[in-house]
């Protein structure tokens, strides 16, 4: 049992210390909810939906097709889609037949793609029609023997599958087809420590690299998220779910954690774009949006939603997680909302969440907020890795809790990098106050270092984009001869607003020692972001390269 820490005395009431967490596989949410509530819809999309037990028999004739597919305990299976149905139907699917999710990201490159395939050397996929490219890559690869096809469009025929069946015959390669076959081999029994994602993630060391979890880790952090929503009823939500459910953050929160809520999911059509995730919210009533900074940034550049005529009142919670929230942005949500905006933290190697402000309790604008249940929590030092270090001091975040990976695949000398000790070390730069809530400082592989000086990225951010005239800031360093490296700040700029290197440096120097403060500027209309809107440094330090 974990020792009383600070962080305990700040939960909100009725959130336990830690968690009990069942020995049964991801899948028995699904499989509990359809025995106990089968005509309660599991997923909306496009107007079409279906119920839990709808959802639950597909998915077990995914896992009979996999099956007689010769598919082995703990072999890969891709999932290469969008925020549909099918995803959801795959998932479970592969996790029933004993088989180990690797979610695929859509928008991915060849390099990307091939980096992942060599990784995890899948012989089945299920993917989306509509990127052509990343499909010829993938059926040039050599261990792909099979891709089973969908496409968004095939949603509303889903539950008419359930109605027609035909004598299976393996060389059909379209989901909607397959979904109509009745594939008599049985399943195997799965259980909780076998592996359950690969789960495709730049990594605290940097590279790309799968982290593998077990299906205990998912449930684990399912069930600590599950408690966290203290104003959440079973059976009674309503999910809206528009971040990528093939990144772990929509993967957990957005469909396992609304599974053991028994919520409604509503996916998100991303063709229909901002102005149909906005309406989304109002049509259905959504109580719950996991989302990112990026997109709570957007929606709040829309005059729907600052002047109310799009209602935002059935949101309890939204939760920010991914990157840094602006506290301006925090602030307007909290004038915007009846319910609560609270940001949080994760990443794919304890997949995902490991802290999260309190949704009812006191929210600390700039803080990541407190472990979550189970989850032990320390800061060490930079130079040892082993020395706590005493309370509002900066070091490495390092966490110990029941989610977390069991390494990286096909990676052991980097899982040892990582894993020491019973610890996750994050690579995150951190820092904890005397109550227990943290605050992220920046990513160790992000540091600058200036006439031997260090300088933190988000640091600097943060001061930048307090200004008036600065919408949103990205710093890298890059190399500079006298100095070792100089800080450049890239700035997308408010509508109307100009600013000059003098006034930037000048705002800054109030607020930061002055090797801190950026020698250059650099302007642009958006700044380079992952799909799930997270600042892509790399490739800011490469247009600033270029741009040299």
């Amino acid at each position: 049992m974990m020792q009383h820490r600070p962080w305990h005395d700040h939960y909100d009431t009725g959130v336990p210390a830690e968690i009990d967490i069942p020995d049964h596989p991801l899948h028995a949410f699904l499989e509990e909810n359809a025995r106990h509530a089968p005509q309660q819809v599991c997923c909306r999309f496009n107007g079409s939906e279906l119920t839990y037990a709808e959802v639950n028999t597909l998915s077990d004739r995914v896992a009979r097709l996999l099956a007689a597919l010769q598919l082995e305990t703990g072999e890969p299976v891709g999932i290469c889609m969008p925020n549909i149905p099918q995803f959801i139907i795959t998932y479970f699917g592969v996790l029933k037949a004993g088989g180990v999710v690797t979610a695929i990201n859509p928008r991915f490159g060849p390099g990307e793609l091939r980096t992942l395939l060599a990784d995890v050397q899948p012989r089945i996929v299920f993917a989306a029609c509509g990127s052509e490219e990343l499909l010829e890559h993938m059926r040039a690869y050599p261990s792909i023997e099979s891709i089973f096809l969908t496409a968004p469009d095939d949603a509303p025929l889903l539950a008419q599958c359930l109605a027609e069946t035909i004598p299976y015959n393996p060389s059909r390669r379209q989901l909607i087809d397959l979904l109509k076959m009745e594939a008599p081999a049985a399943l195997p029994v799965v259980t909780a420590e076998e592996d359950c994602i690969y789960q495709y993630s730049g990594g605290t060391t940097g590279t790309p690299k799968a982290a593998a979890a077990t299906h205990r880790s998912l449930v684990a952090n399912t069930l600590q998220f599950r408690a966290w929503l203290t104003p959440l009823e079973t059976g009674r939500e309503c999910t809206l779910v528009a971040i990528p459910l093939y990144h772990v953050y929509g993967m957990v929160i957005g469909m396992c954690v609304s599974l053991a809520l028994r919520s409604v999911i509503v996916l998100h059509d991303e063709r229909k774009g901002l102005a149909g995730m906005l309406n989304l919210i109002e049509t259905e009533s959504c109580t719950l949006f996991p989302a990112v900074p990026y997109l709570l940034e957007v929606m709040l550049l829309q005059p729907a939603v600052t002047q109310r005529s799009i209602s935002l009142d059935s949101l309890k919670v939204i939760i920010s997680g991914a990157s840094p929230l602006r506290v301006q942005c925090l602030q307007a949500y909290q004038e915007l909302l009846k319910g609560r905006l609270v940001e949080g933290y994760g990443l794919s190697e304890a997949p995902t969440a490991t802290h999260c402000n309190p949704v009812q309790g006191d929210i600390r604008p700039g803080t990541i907020g407190l472990p979550l249940p189970g989850v032990d929590a320390r800061i060490v030092s930079l130079a040892d890795g082993v020395s706590e270090m005493p309370v509002g001091e900066i070091g490495e975040l390092i966490l110990r809790s029941p989610q977390v990976m069991r390494g990286y695949l096909n990676r052991p000398q980097e899982s040892e990098l990582v894993l020491r000790g019973g610890w996750l070390y994050t690579g995150d730069i951190a820092r904890m106050d005397a109550d227990g809530y943290f605050t992220i400082v920046d990513r160790k592989k992000d540091l600058i270092k200036v006439s031997g000086f260090q300088v933190w990225p988000y640091e600097v951010e943060s001061v930048l984009t307090h200004h008036p005239a600065i919408r949103e800031s990205g710093v890298v360093g890059v190399e500079d001869t006298l100095h070792g490296e100089k800080v450049v700040a890239w700035l997308v700029l408010e509508q109307g607003e100009t600013i000059d290197l003098e006034t930037v440096q000048t705002w800054c120097k109030r607020r930061l020692a002055a090797y801190k403060t950026p020698r250059e500027i650099r302007f642009c209309e958006a700044l380079p972001r992952s799909a799930l809107g997270k600042l892509l440094r790399r490739e800011l330090r490469q247009m600033t390269i270029e741009g040299s």
